[in-house]
């Protein structure tokens, strides 16, 4: 067998599905989120390449989800130009910009809401009420930020473990959405150990 065939019978193998090794409960506590399907015609997050720097450090977590850090005056417009449904901003009311983006979203149009992400375990009732957002698929897209994309990078992590993915690769996630010091909170939060 040639070592061309042997690869092509290892990915073969790989690809077959594998039965008897997970419990149907494990299969069953898995979630399938809403946040990655597609729906024809609907818009979806824009990917980063057509997203300014209006937008501080935006990245496309699903087809239904960005991350970002600070939007600008400009950015806020930018984000309804780009099809964005609701924006959730994750700072506390009284920091710097956050009474400036709401007046905007107002004026505008956009809808928005303010839900700080403390570094407390009360971050699990606001962690819920933003879930509820993204359940509700008439907000899609969504964007979710904060100052610097760090709070949201968090919430991506606990979310998406919520979800049922390992919480390795929820941290993971959150890292690849800006996720940094933050990371030993969203630790603390799974019950895992510091690094």
């Amino acid at each position: 067998m040639s070592s061309y065939a042997v690869v092509l019978a290892a990915i073969a193998l790989c690809l077959t599905p594998i039965t008897g090794c997970a419990s149907d409960d494990a299969a069953a506590s898995t979630k399938i989120s809403k946040i990655f399907e597609l729906e024809d015609g609907r818009l979806t997050a824009p990917f980063g390449d057509t997203v300014s720097e209006n937008i501080f450090r935006y990245s496309r977590v699903s087809p239904n989800v960005g991350l970002a850090g600070k939007l600008t005056p400009e950015g806020v417009h930018e984000a309804k130009a780009l099809g964005f449904n609701l924006v959730v901003d994750l700072r506390q009311p009284d920091e710097n910009g956050v009474a400036e983006e709401k007046a905007i979203v107002a004026e505008i149009g956009l809808p928005y809401e303010n839900a700080p992400l403390v570094k407390d375990r009360s971050a699990l009732a606001q962690i819920d009420y933003i879930t509820g957002l993204l359940e509700d698929e008439s907000n899609y897209p969504v964007l979710i930020h904060c100052g610097t994309s760090n709070r949201a990078g968090a919430f991506w992590a606990i979310y998406r473990a919520g979800q049922g993915v390992p919480n390795i690769v929820a941290i993971e996630e959150g890292r690849a959405g800006g996720l940094t010091s933050r990371e030993a909170f969203v630790r603390e939060m799974l019950g895992m150990p510091a690094e």
